[in-house]
């Protein structure tokens, strides 16, 4: 690759998007792919034909991660908090949810396991680095696609369960895919520290108390800023305002948590959208909050695009050669130990309680784990001397194609199926004479 001005690698791209636009259609009602698959499709073919001309422009891995820290997380982010539909808690029980700690930690297990068999007696790898391998393939996106949402919706309709598959799914999807992103976070750092120096007892022990206080100080500075916010808010009646506000209360608190007061500004961007997520929803009206979403939506869609593009020229060819066996392994091990913990765990806990499970919610718990766009900023995060590095990159996009070719465009046809069969009515053919 060309070590040269980034900007010949955002105009390939830019091509590459505009051919996968193009098809896009045609790919959609033959195969049933989204525009992201078309692009990562078209741009695989693309860019690893241009290499094998001439060298592409190459991107720093400090240009990804200031973008990826500064941009592209941000607004993944805050698009999920915000969308997150957090009144309808109310009226849902809280036992299923509950229910949703358990299972992780069962697959966070078994994940475990099985790589631990897979790599025995691999040279540097050791059990952090599983450890964050693990984390790294459960990291589901933080909130479900609209595809998923729709799906889901239908599903509601026709259920007798005072828990919705809606809530229940964007539930696990906020908790899950935020909680495994700070800790595969604080368990990469904590490995490049041991690849610098020796590390004893005590330095590990400061090290997760010192995780903690930004953890949970992420929490408080994101709760003030999203009261102060939410004040503000409660003045002005104009939306166009509240979404300008919004903006800049949710960066602040991000900016300010990170490098000010040094706690987990991821904390305090989710606490302080969800705060103001839900003042609004006390004085904007309904239409009104539904525009907003859109637009954080839209957002994301564009920032999605982003990420995708990245990933585009990351996928090459000599990626696949080097890391197919880990990739390989990623996927299944991801599938196993989803499948055990949902159809072999939660219904033997379910049973010790004295109550039947329901298949239908195993079954969407199983089917709308999906994985896009976190998972890629997650390893992007890392820094580029973080041992293992392109392995955890190559098992995130691993489970992004799977996730983009195999399981969102049947994704809308397995729900079908979960539908319950209308009844037929007998039509009386017998004509009065």
């Amino acid at each position: 690759m060309i070590a040269a001005n980034p900007i010949g690698l955002i105009c390939l791209l830019l091509v590459v998007l505009l051919i996968a636009i193009s098809i896009s259609g045609w790919l959609k009602r033959r195969c049933k792919l989204s525009l992201a698959a078309a692009f990562v499709l078209v741009g695989f073919v693309l860019i690893n034909g241009i290499i094998l001309i001439r060298p592409i422009p190459a991107m720093n891995a400090s240009q990804i991660q200031l973008l990826t820290t500064y941009v592209l997380l941000p607004v993944i982010l805050a698009d999920a908090a915000y969308r997150f539909r957090i009144h309808d808690l109310r009226y849902q029980r809280l036992k299923p949810m509950l229910l949703l700690a358990p299972v992780f930690l069962v697959a966070l297990l078994f994940t475990f396991l099985f790589f631990l068999w897979a790599f025995n007696g691999q040279p540097g790898i050791n059990l952090l680095i599983i450890l964050a391998a693990s984390l790294l393939i459960l990291m589901i996106d933080p909130f479900p696609s609209h595809s998923t949402l729709n799906a889901l919706t239908a599903l509601d309709k026709t259920s007798s369960s005072n828990t919705k598959l809606t809530t229940l799914v964007q539930v696990e999807s906020l908790l899950i895919g935020s909680l495994t992103l700070i800790l595969f976070l604080g368990i990469g750092q904590l490995t490049d520290m041991n690849s610098q120096a020796n590390l004893n007892h005590s330095s590990v022990t400061w090290y997760w108390l010192y995780w903690l206080w930004a953890f949970f100080g992420g929490v408080v500075f994101g709760f003030i800023w999203g009261v102060v916010g939410g004040l503000i808010a409660t003045n002005i009646k104009n939306y166009r305002v509240n979404l300008i506000l919004l903006s800049v209360i949710i960066w602040l608190s991000y900016l300010s948590s990170l490098h000010f007061f040094e706690v987990s500004g991821i904390m305090a961007l989710l606490t302080t959208t969800l705060i103001m997520s839900k003042a609004h929803t006390q004085f904007l009206t309904p239409r009104e909050i539904k525009y907003m979403r859109a637009l954080f939506r839209n957002l994301r869609f564009m920032v999605g695009m982003v990420i995708f593009g990245l990933m585009v020229y990351k996928l090459q060819i000599n990626v696949l050669i080097n890391h197919w066996f880990i990739m390989l392994i990623a996927v299944a091990v991801f599938i196993m130990a989803r499948a055990i913990s949902i159809y072999g765990f939660l219904p033997l806990i379910v049973q010790l309680k004295h109550r039947q499970t329901m298949s239908i919610r195993q079954h969407v718990l199983f089917m709308s784990s999906s994985h896009s766009s976190l998972i890629l900023l997650a390893v992007w995060l890392l820094p580029e001397s973080t041992p293992f590095r392109g392995h955890y990159e190559a098992m995130a996009m691993a489970l992004v194609i799977l996730s983009l070719f195999a399981q969102r465009p049947n994704l809308p046809q397995l729900v079908q199926n979960l539908l319950p069969k209308k009844t037929t009515r007998g039509i009386n053919l017998i004509k009065n004479r």
